[in-house]
């Protein structure tokens, strides 16, 4: 019985498989060395797909859209995407509106008849949102000069500041100091920003400024007596100049001058014979 020898030459499989036409050759060969041989078409309709995928923009402010271009090769048929916000596409090239600032991830998974694929890209889009401003101070009230000390609560990626203490002073800085040297009632105002836009925090009546001197006591040491006449006198006299609660304590009869009237009512608060004026 003769002896017969068939090999073939045919490896094509996985991602290796390129689609296309392949000639397969099949060698017969028998016991004396005869030989002979049979050439057929097979066909290569793909091979697993390979997944990747591009999306533009990828950093924004909300609602930031993104277009997605699916970029995967090896002719996928079905596409499944994860956009990280719990949403999802079925769609080759899908657009997607993020409506919350975060840091996404974002999926693609690919399959066609040989197999399937996924490309992940963690950390790929980036969202923003403008900041939402709040703040605190501390001392709000107190005797005049009043040092406040403010801090930023405001929440969000904040890059800019501006503040308004009420007074007619500013700054920029995000935790300011502010000294009040006058009387009153103060509304603070901050406006925190970034690329995203701002948002603005109102305080009303926040800080309050009260005079925490003694009417007559200009040398500030408890008591009314000649030392405040003669200091107040010498204001009268431009010999010195009299500032912030010394100067509101000289002012004796509250009329908004300095003048002979308040040595008068200050001598007479000594003699026991009056008083200056209430504290405002």
């Amino acid at each position: 019985m003769s002896s017969i020898r068939w090999e073939a030459e045919f490896t094509l499989q996985g991602q290796d498989a390129v689609a296309g036409l392949y000639e397969v050759v099949f060698y017969v060969f028998d016991q004396y060395g005869g030989m002979d041989s049979h050439t057929m078409s097979i066909e290569i309709v793909g091979g697993t797909p390979i997944a990747g995928f591009t999306g533009s923009p990828l950093i924004g402010c909300v609602p930031l859209r993104v277009d997605f271009t699916d970029q995967s090769s090896m002719s996928p048929t079905s596409w499944s995407w994860s956009f990280g916000d719990e949403d999802s596409s079925s769609q080759e090239h899908p657009s997607h509106t993020y409506s919350f600032p975060g840091t996404y991830e974002v999926t693609l998974s690919v399959r066609n008849v040989c197999g399937s694929d996924d490309e992940i890209k963690n950390n790929y889009i980036t969202v923003g949102a403008a900041p939402v401003a709040g703040f605190s101070g501390s001392p709000t009230e107190g005797c005049m000069p009043l040092r406040v000390d403010f801090i930023d609560e405001s929440s969000g990626n904040v890059t800019g500041w501006s503040w308004s203490f009420g007074d007619g002073d500013s700054s920029a800085q995000q935790n300011p100091s502010h000294t009040y040297d006058s009387l009153g009632t103060y509304t603070v105002t901050l406006i925190a920003s970034n690329t995203c836009g701002s948002d603005e925090e109102s305080a009303p009546a926040f800080i309050v400024v009260s005079s925490c001197a003694i009417r007559g006591d200009v040398n500030s040491d408890g008591d009314v007596d000649l030392l405040d006449i003669i200091t107040t006198a010498n204001h009268i006299l431009g010999i010195v100049t009299l500032e912030g609660d010394a100067l509101w304590a000289a002012d004796c009869n509250g009329d908004g001058d300095i003048d002979l009237l308040d040595l008068i009512r200050i001598a007479n608060v000594i003699l026991g014979l009056g008083s200056c004026a209430p504290v405002d």
